[in-house]
Formats: C-alpha cells, structure tokens, sequence
C-alpha cells in the first residue's frame, strides 16, 4: 500500500535515538535524526551553512587561542584574538595591520588561562577579569592604539598633605580648651563625574572658636590633577564637611560641620591580608620518586568496550578470512584530569595492522580453550559471535605531561565497517553455501585508563587559616619547588607538612603578607560595574559608585550613592562564576543561581540588598550569552544548555534545559567550552565543543523554537568562536586546528554570508578565498591549504576538485569570481516514520520503501536523495541552460526518484556535497509497505 508522508517544517533540529520512540510529542513532526552543516531556520526551513572564510593564521600553531568580540557600535566592531600574552583585532574578514606585520600589543595572559578569562564592555572599553591576574581594561585610543591596562581602583588620584593649621585668637587670651582635627580630600573631574581622593593625615590643634572673631587657617601642598579640595572638621569623632574651595587654604570661623558629608574611604578590595605568600625549602628530603604528578603509564582496556552481538546462521563458522569486514575507522584519544589541572599529556592510539583494520591475537579470556580473538571479533559458540568494533590494540605514552592528579583517558573511535554477505564455501572448512551476516555500521566508542603518581601533596595547618592550595614539584629524588595555588585567607601561624607516596624529610617554611584575591566575573548593571568570584572570597560582590567605572569608595556613615560591597549566604560556597544583567542581576554560581533585587524595588544601594535563589542547577565557566530578556548558559554538570528567564507566574526567573530532546550531544564529555550568538539573520547561539564540533542552536523563545543542528569541518576542530555585526549581519568567527600538509595549524576564519542572492556568490567551502576580477586560470595564495585537496566554484559552476601545490592551483577554464576551500558535506536525515495505521503501529514494525521524494526547495542546486547515505540518487536539474553554463537554482518542487530500498524505519537522507546552497522548505515521501 502506498502512503504519502509530509514533513511540513524542520524547526525542530536534530533528535537524540532516545526520543525515536516519542511519536506523541509534539516536536517530533519537525524534528531530524541528522543534521550536520545544515542550519534550522525558525521559519521551518533547513539550508547547508555557509563556509567559512580563511582570515589568518594565528601567532601560535601550537598554543590555544580564544576570539572575544569588540562592539563599540553596529559599524565599529573588532573581533580580538587572544592568544598567548599577545592581542590581535579582526574585522570585517581581514587583519589589523602594522606595516607588513599583524598589529597587536602585549598582555600577561597565558594560553591556559584564557577559556576563563570574563569579559564585559562600556563604549571603547573591555574590562577582563581572572583569577590569576588584577582586572584589566582593554581601551581602544584609536584604530592603531590599543592599551590594555590595570585598573585603577586608587582612581589615580592622592590625598593631599596638611602643612599647618594656625590658630588666631584675635586678642583674646582665654584658655584654648578645644582639640579640633582636620582632614583635607583632592577633587578631580573626569568624563565619569566628580572624582574624590581618600583624606589627608589629620591634622590636630588646640583652640577655641567659640571666640569672636578667632578662626583656624588651614593650608596644603598641591595635588597633581586636582581642580578643587574639601575640608572637613571633627570634634567628636566623625569628619563632617564644612566647605570646599580650589585656592590651597580654607579658614574655618567655626563653621559647622555637616556630618552627614565625610570623607571617602577606600581599602585594598582586592587584595587578602593572612594569605600565604611564599614557600621556602629548608630542606629537600631524599628519595622522591617521579616527576610532577605525570602519567607514567597508559593501559588499554578492551573488554570494558561497548559490545554489539551479531549472530550467523552458520554451524560451524570460524574465524578464518577476517579480511571481509571493511571500515573507514579514526582514533582520537584525550587525557583529562577529574579531580586536577593536569596538562601537556600526548598519548598515541596503536592501531591494528592486520586485514580491514583487525588483528587476530590471544584471547586472555578464553578460560583456556586456546581460542583465538580479533580485536573487532571474538567467536563465543557454533552459532553466534561478539564482534567488537575497536580498532585499537594498545596505547603509546609520548609525553606524561604535569599536574594531574586522577588523570583518565578517552578513546573516541569512530568508524563505519560494513558486513556484507559472503560466500562462505570458497574459503572456510565445514562451511557449505552461504553464511549471511548482518549488515551494520555505527560509531563506536572505548575506555581506557592512565595512572600517575597521585599519591603526593602538602598539607597546611593553622588555628585560624584556611583555603591554601600547595603542590610540591620533584626531581632527582628531592623536593625541587612548592607551587602556590592558592594563598588562603585568615592565616596567623602556618605550617607545612610534605606528604608523598615515595621518599622523604622534606620541610618547607611559610611567610605571610597580602597577596592578590582578584575576581573572576565582571558586569553592568544600574550603572555600577560589578565584581565578583575571587579565589578567597568566592561568593562576595562588589559594585562601583553610580555612575562610575572604578570608584569603590564608601563612607561612614553609608550613602546610597557608596560602593556595594556584600556577600552572598548560600548553602555552599560555590564560588560565582558569572554576573548576568537582564531585567535583574543575575549570580550564577556552580551549584546555583540567584537574584539580586533591592528590598524596596527601587535601585540597588548598600542599604537595600535581597538576594533570593531561583534554582539549584549551577554554571560552567562558559560565559554565559543573552538574548531578549534570557540568559543562555551551560550546566555545570552535565553541560547542557539552559535558559534562564523571568516567570512573572512564579514570581521569579526559572530554568528549563534546553538539549532535553538532544542530550547525546553532550554525551562522551562532549561539552561547550565558548558560546556566541547572532540575532541576523538568523538567531543562532553558536558554541564550540572540546570535541572540536560546532553546536548551533536555532533559538526564538517567544515563538517555542530551539532547534540544535551540528557543525563539522574537514581536518578541523572549532576551538573557540566569537560574533560581532558587520554590515546588515551579524558575523561568525572561529579558531579552527587544523590538519594540514602533515602539521596541525589555527587558523582564525569567518563564517560567509547567509544572504548571497546567486550561485556566482555563493560560498560554500572552509577556510576558503574568493577572487573577483579579470577571468584567470590559476589561483595563487592559498599556502595555508598547501597539500589539500580543495573544492572549486568558478562563476557559479563546480570545478573539479583541485589539488593545491606550491601555494596555487590550475583550472582548465578561466573564471572571474572564483572560491577555494576545503569541501563542505552537510547531510539531513529524517525522523524514522511515524505515520497513523489502522493497527495502531504508527508505522512501527512494518518495512517500507520509499518509492518517490518530493523536496519543496528554494534558490538550491546540487540535491542528493536516498534511503540511506550509501544509496543516494542525484537529482537532474539542467533543464535548457547554454552548454559550459551552470544549472540555474532552483525554487520549486523537486521530485527525485529514489533507489529502492526496503528499511525498517522510513528514514530520508539528503546529502549536499557540491559547494552550491540547498535550502529545504518541505519534504513529501511516497512509501510502500
């Protein structure tokens, strides 16, 4: 019987295989099973992404690197490149340059740090704050004048001195019985207001102005930078104000103070007194075995891989002619440290040698049969066998790295081996005719285990202390360095004890003082520039004075107008990782997120602080992104992303999980490491994985649309991305490693438009160039891709694919706009079938073939369509087109006769390959079954 099948809209991105089997829920009619380089629109369509445009090379090949966006304004935006104690800027897809030499300044960041490093911006100002280093401002004087300095929380102003205070009695000879003291401030006006400087050393004299006519004549030295000066008067104890002038003197005939106006104050807000400071070693002890928490061995664990049982209906098969099963098979192999900040660690995958990537050795499980397995195979009896997919038959350890402290590897093999049916009789003993074996292909996944030596540490002791974080490094047998992770707070007496699993006598002496607690999220909100999340203080906030951007200053008594400064009380002490302004300020710790709200519903002031907690999720250091009036950010547990918006039925903001329906994208510790998001033309959060894949996330909460779609490049991994506007769209950059020539490299690249109006613009291909102008053949300039095979678009029409030698390709035509890069391949795949039937089945448990598919499409060229990516059908598209000329796109319906197939679920697959743009508007199916 044959049924048609409609899929109206693919708003709902790709599926995790979980929900296969939710046909009641209500994205299942416009969800994907695969959605790879293809973007969601909100609209219900799906178009292959646009390439990615090749920018620059980054400075270091071999070091990270992270993109942080500049946005003075919609036509003045930078993307900074920001890599290892050095700054780059981008825009509009090219270099800032000095000369012949990219522009870039200096910065203190290490290539580790930067994945941390928070950010926020005010005009041409970008404030960075970590925990490592004192808060930063990245200030742009001019396009080839950038600074980045420390802020200045002194606000770079000093007090002024008192040379004398006279007192004159005017003849009057009564007893002077009056101790009057004076305190004098400097004022200095800036862009941000009215600066006031801390008070000068008071100054104490003895009088009496109760007198007639008698006064008190103060006088100081200059300050630097000051316009005016305020002296203020204290009989009692408090300095009040009694007046300001901008002369260098001020004479006070008992004016009254007003004690409600005092001085300023400001302290070291940043800075943690009790802290340790250094570490000496006194003695270096003997017989400590191996380096700084390395590894020192891998080991492969083959038996704790995934398994998948196919069964043969054969007697007596046996292992004999492995070399039938084929597969396309790669390893990647990623150390992580779960309880450490291990790093440098290089370990190497073995790969099997023997036929289709298998290799036959000794089964150490046999129980002592003597049977034999392959690694890709193991026979259990007569009738059936586990067949197990790796590739992989050891480990090598190149580098052993440092740090780690429970170091554990992961294996990510992928691969796609095909199990055809055979012949069994030519080749095999006892086996007569065929033996048919099931056709599989899948990706596959292993385990595997490195050990160090974590058996090592110091342990600090105090009465009062608490927080350090000492690690002790060794070397030929001997304690050779202590490396302070983290000073502590409150320490009066500390003490060091060395421990190791190895060796002995070791002792180490502390010193105490005030080190640096810096904080690790920065914001606006109310106009204040909010701190917050040091390493000693984790859960405290600090705000500016309004109005200002460094002015932390507070008086006695408090004024709505002083510096906020208060800690949040929560249950645990999580330190708060990002300051979300929205409609409220938002604390996003690593256990929760909280609200902060004035208590009157008017401004925040020192006075009128609630803050109230809204979930019990917690944040990752991803920064998080906002859209609208909702916070997107990534869980700390887990990694998936979720939103964070008002709820004016509970009274509060709630957060809903955004990968509910694709949580195996997080899957494996596959986890968001930089989040980004365009508004146009498409609202697209953008993140980069540690997996090196791309995640878009088609998001319009308004109108309920969150359609996850994923991003891959050929020998690359996205490492970081960042978007800024330029022009009528807002633009994507990426940091991509890459494999090239044999060498891996980075390359910083922009994603093309998503507006091109012809195929003659249309680009399609990864760190790509375009040339425009008088028709040629050959194609200088691309070194970066020396040794790749590249796809070509000249004019509008594919080339044949090239490969690129000493920097240059040759074309057999010439062309006058032309576009080079690595091949895109985005494939779609549809939702098994779910369709009514009198049974009640849904379609489920019924073969089908799929006859016909009519593919609804707009402005497209280059359409593939079949049951499965191995049995895919072009569609023919040239209708009257001068010959040498392109296929004009198409807008239209497409019907495209498929190879038939019968299949249990009613899958479509769609392949664009070319470099060519495909825009799918609807999808109708005619199946048999």
């Amino acid at each position: 019987m044959a049924i048609k099948s409609v899929q109206v809209s693919f708003a709902g991105g790709v599926v995790s295989p979980a929900m296969f089997g939710r046909v009641d829920d209500q994205k299942y009619k416009t969800g994907l099973a695969k959605c790879e380089n293809f973007v969601c629109s909100p609209q219900g369509a799906v178009f292959n992404r646009p390439g990615f445009e090749f920018v620059r090379a980054t400075k270091y090949a071999d070091k990270k690197t992270r993109l942080i966006p500049f946005k003075f304004s919609s036509d003045q935006t930078m993307v900074i490149e920001l890599g290892d104690k050095y700054a780059r800027f981008h825009t509009n897809g090219a270099t800032l340059m000095s000369g012949n030499s990219p522009y870039e300044i200096a910065t203190p960041y290490e290539a580790d740090d930067l994945a941390e490093i928070k950010y926020t911006q005010s005009a041409d100002v970008l404030t960075l704050v970590h925990t490592k280093y004192p808060p930063k401002e990245l200030k742009r004087y001019s396009a080839y004048d950038w600074r980045l300095e420390t802020i200045d929380f002194a606000l770079g102003i000093s007090a002024p001195t008192i040379s004398s205070v006279t007192y004159h009695a005017n003849g009057n000879t009564s007893e002077n019985r009056f101790n009057v003291r004076y305190v004098v401030t400097a004022l200095k006006e800036t862009d941000e207001g009215t600066i006031e400087s801390g008070a000068s050393t008071a100054f104490t004299i003895s009088c009496n102005l109760y007198h007639n006519e008698s006064n008190n004549v103060i006088q100081w030295g200059a300050v630097t930078g000051a316009n005016r000066y305020r002296v203020y008067k204290s009989l009692s104890g408090v300095y009040g104000y009694i007046g300001e002038t901008n002369a260098l003197t001020f004479t006070d005939d008992n004016i009254a103070a007003d004690e409600s106006i005092t001085p300023p104050r400001y302290d070291t807000i940043f800075q943690s007194a009790g802290s340790i400071q250094s570490a000496t070693i006194t003695n270096a002890g003997t017989g400590y075995v191996g380096p700084n928490g390395e590894i020192t061995s891998v080991t492969l664990d083959s038996y704790e891989i995934w398994r998948t049982t196919v069964k043969y209906r054969a007697p007596y098969y046996t292992p004999d002619g492995i070399g039938d099963f084929a597969g396309a098979w790669s390893a990647q192999v990623y150390v992580v440290d779960d309880e450490g900040t291990g790093s440098g660690a290089v370990v190497q995958p073995v790969m099997c040698t023997g036929p289709g990537g298998f290799e036959r050795l000794s089964d150490p499980y046999d129980g002592g049969s003597g049977e034999d397995y392959y690694i890709g195979w193991k026979m259990y009896s007569k009738s059936f066998c586990y067949v197990y997919y790796i590739p992989v038959k050891g480990l090598k350890l190149v580098s052993g790295g440092s740090g780690y402290k429970k170091p554990r590897i992961v294996i990510e093999i992928t691969g796609v081996p095909v199990m055809e049916e055979t012949n069994a009789g030519a080749n095999r003993v006892d086996v007569p005719g065929k033996v048919t074996c099931v056709k599989y292909s899948g990706e596959f996944r292993a385990r595997a285990y490195a050990n160090g030596f974590t058996n090592r540490g110091i342990i600090v002791t105090d009465p009062t202390g608490r927080g350090a974080v000492l690690t002790p490094e060794f070397a030929n047998g001997k304690l050779t360095r202590v490396n302070i992770l983290d000073g502590g707070q409150g320490y009066t007496n500390p003490t060091a004890t060395v421990y190791a699993e190895y060796g002995s006598g070791a002792t180490v002496s502390l010193s105490l003082g005030a080190i640096g607690d810096y904080p690790g999220c920065v914001t606006y909100y109310e106009q204040r520039r909010f701190f917050g999340g040091t390493r000693v203080r984790p859960q405290m906030l600090w705000g500016t004075r309004p109005g200002t951007e460094s002015d932390m200053s507070y008086t006695i008594p408090t004024q709505d107008d002083n510096r906020i400064k208060f800690r949040i009380a929560a249950q645990q002490a999580s330190r708060v990782q990002h300051l979300v302004p929205i409609s409220q300020l938002l604390a996003l710790t690593e256990t929760a997120e909280f609200r902060i709200t004035s208590v009157n519903s008017d401004a925040l002031t020192p006075n009128s602080i609630s803050v109230k907690p809204q979930s019990y999720i917690g944040a990752s250091p991803v920064q998080p992104v906002i859209i609208n009036n909702t916070a997107v950010y990534a869980a700390s547990r887990g990694g998936h992303l979720r939103e964070l918006g008002y709820n004016w039925q509970a009274n509060g903001f709630i957060t809903s999980d955004l990968s509910i329906r694709a949580p195996h994208l997080f899957e494996l510790g596959k986890r968001v490491v930089d989040l980004s998001v365009t508004a146009a033309p498409e609202q697209i959060i953008w993140g980069a994985t540690n997996k090196g894949e791309l995640y878009g996330l088609t998001y319009l909460p308004e109108q309920n649309v969150g359609a996850w779609h994923v991003h891959t490049t050929k020998d690359g991994y996205f490492e970081s991305c960042a978007v800024v506007t330029e022009g009528e769209e807002d633009r994507l950059y990426v940091v991509v490693r890459r494999l090239v020539n044999g060498a891996y490299v980075r390359y910083v690249e922009r994603m093309g438009t998503m507006s091109a109006a012809t195929l003659e613009e249309s680009f399609y291909v990864d760190s790509g160039l375009t040339y425009r102008g008088v028709p040629v053949s050959t194609l200088q300039g691309l070194n970066h891709l020396e040794g790749c095979t590249v796809a070509v678009l000249g004019d509008g029409a594919v080339m044949q694919p090239q490969k690129v030698e000493n920097g240059k390709i040759t074309l057999p035509e010439e062309h006058s706009v032309i576009h080079v890069g690595l091949p895109i391949t985005a494939e779609l795949q549809t939702l098994p079938i779910a369709i009514q039937l009198n049974d009640g089945s849904y379609g489920r448990g019924h073969t089908a073939n799929i006859n016909k598919a009519w593919l609804q499409v707009y402005r497209s060229s280059g359409i593939w369509v079949g049951p499965s990516f191995e049995e895919l059908t072009e569609n023919k598209q040239r209708t009257n087109e001068p010959y040498g000329a392109p296929p004009n796109a198409v807008t239209g319906t497409v019907a495209v006769l498929t190879t038939p197939s019968w299949k249990d679920e009613g899958k479509v697959c769609v392949r664009q390959a070319d470099p060519l743009p495909l825009k799918i508007t609807g999808l109708t199916v005619d199946l048999a079954g």
